[in-house]
């Protein structure tokens, strides 16, 4: 199957290609993965990026050997943008939660497409800061609940417990002043 130019135009770009960038777009590889199935391994090398032709995907991060739910990605949209502006790493793992079609572009198509197709090069970073903003967005929410129960707790903490490090770096502090006082006293 060939890169649906179409849909790409009213689903993704949301505007009529010109037919050159059509022709840089045609380059796209596609690739489809079954339910469960990895599209991206966290921890792996960058510098492609994925536009979700068709399907679900979920954003998982391993941290402390725990696994994280991030984000779930429908179609229309990009997956692998921060390590392909980056260049570094991949930072989670992106799992297919039904059979998903992707176009894959690599940095190398896309400095040909930077310097040949301005305004192209130009939607697709504006797509992936609109990607980026909605995984920051649904991460802050998840967050939310977590830094409310940690706000309640701190408020909780015994009044002593809170003095005590200042205490403590006060103490330090004069006795270091007394010990330095001390000895350039002659």
């Amino acid at each position: 199957m060939s890169v649906d130019i179409t849909w790409l135009e009213d689903k993704f770009f949301k505007r009529n290609l010109s037919e050159s960038e059509k022709s840089v777009l045609s380059n796209l590889k596609e690739f489809k993965h079954r339910q469960s199935e990895r599209i991206i391994e966290q921890g792996k090398p960058g510098g492609r990026l994925f536009i979700l032709y068709a399907g679900k995907v979920g954003v998982e991060v391993i941290s402390n050997g725990t696994r994280s739910h991030i984000v779930d990605i429908k179609e229309g949209n990009m997956i692998g943008e921060f390590s392909f502006l980056s260049g570094k790493e991949t930072r989670a793992d992106v799992i297919a939660m039904e059979n998903c079609v992707v176009y894959m572009l690599t940095k190398e198509q896309f400095e040909i497409i930077m310097s040949s197709e301005c305004q192209l090069a130009y939607d697709i970073f504006q797509r992936m800061l609109e990607s980026s903003s909605h995984a920051l967005i649904n991460l802050e929410y998840k967050l939310l609940p977590f830094l409310k129960v940690v706000s309640e707790k701190v408020r909780n903490i015994p009044l002593i417990v809170k003095i005590l490090p200042v205490i403590f770096v006060i103490l330090y502090m004069l006795a270091f002043f007394y010990i330095s006082w001390k000895d350039f006293s002659y």
